[in-house]
């Protein structure tokens, strides 16, 4: 059994075509400490809208691919689109991961799979949603302050009314603290923004500070990474690298720019760069369903534009928020 941390006791739904499999799952999710709930393709998403589940795990099947349907229903139901859902297939083909990742999957597993890996796969995606869940929260509060300074204070600045912003964070280390970091770079422009531009500025932003911490400061190889979250050591690598004085005193610096129709970041770490060209050269599908190694990936479809300096520890990235921006973002590009 895995250690306990703040994904124990995730609740697991589990829609598999195979009864045998389906058992499977269940006795190794319940050795693994999860609440483990079962629905057939049928009403997996009547059960997904009751239970509420952490990850779903869904069975393509074969030949009618109906995992797809079903993954493609739970993400566009408000109830049920948070859930991470990881598809679970024999099929390898790139163009099923493709069109497991246009519905919204969020991993994609190649059946027969080791428990170990999958157990890490879950992990991942609890970790990711956790982080997501708290971004949420957060941003609806720092939302819910806004207004209430509206509401008692006349004189506040509507948003709306400014053309120009700038400001300029600098950060430590501290992974559990990018989302609070992310609603500060948005917090001016929230008006402006549909929830999906919102929910995408959000994922993007995450990734590249993200990057430029483990990647950057900690010099955490992307090999390294995937080693840590296959034997579910991520925080404790985290947690390591920290802890060394040389690189705890490394800063991210993030400046951030709006001028009415654009948005504009640059994110600079202190690390020794790395090879930002062979990881935009990365276009398959299956790279963005990956647990580790597609932020840069992330970012281009978020990102009107991602550049980086020749050394590569620092990015710029361009968002226009005109009314065809804000179109562009509504439909993923």
């Amino acid at each position: 059994m895995t250690e306990t941390g703040p994904t124990h006791n995730a609740k697991i739904l589990v829609v598999e075509s195979s009864r045998d499999a389906e058992s499977a799952l269940q006795n190794l999710l319940s050795n693994e400490g999860y609440t483990t709930i079962v629905a057939s393709k049928v009403d997996g998403l009547e059960t997904a809208e009751c239970a509420a589940p952490d990850v779903v795990l869904v069975d393509l099947s074969v030949p009618e691919l109906g995992g797809l349907d079903l993954c493609r229903s739970i993400k566009a139901n408000p109830g049920t689109r948070d859930a991470a859902v990881i598809i679970l297939s024999t099929i390898t083909d790139t163009e099923i991961k493709a069109r497991g990742l246009n519905v919204g999957a969020n991993d994609f597993v190649e059946k027969p799979f080791r428990d170990v890996e999958l157990v890490a796969r879950i992990q991942a995606q609890l970790r990711l949603k956790l982080q997501a869940d708290g971004l949420r929260q957060n941003y609806a509060d720092v939302c819910e302050r806004l207004k209430q300074v509206r509401d008692t204070d006349g004189d506040a600045v509507d948003q709306g009314s400014v053309v120009r912003e700038t400001k300029c964070l600098i950060c430590g280390n501290e992974v559990r603290e990018i989302q609070g970091i992310v609603n500060q770079l948005l917090i001016g422009i929230h008006s402006r923004l549909s929830s999906r531009a919102r929910n995408d500025l959000v994922l993007g932003l995450h990734e590249m500070i993200l990057n430029a911490i483990e990647h950057g400061n900690l010099g955490i190889s992307s090999g390294k990474k995937a080693e840590a979250l296959e034997s579910n050591n991520y925080d404790a690598l985290i947690a390591e690298r920290s802890a060394d004085p040389q690189l705890a005193k490394k800063k991210v610096r993030i400046e951030y720019e709006f001028d009415g129709s654009v948005l504009r970041y640059r994110i600079t770490d202190e690390g020794r760069g790395f090879d930002w060209q062979a990881c935009l050269e990365r276009d398959e599908p299956e790279d963005l369903l990956a647990s580790n190694g597609r932020g840069i990936l992330i970012s281009r479809y978020i990102f009107d534009s991602v550049a980086y300096n020749e050394k590569g520890n620092e990015v710029e990235l361009e968002k226009a928020i005109t009314e065809k921006g804000r179109e562009s973002l509504e439909t993923g590009r």
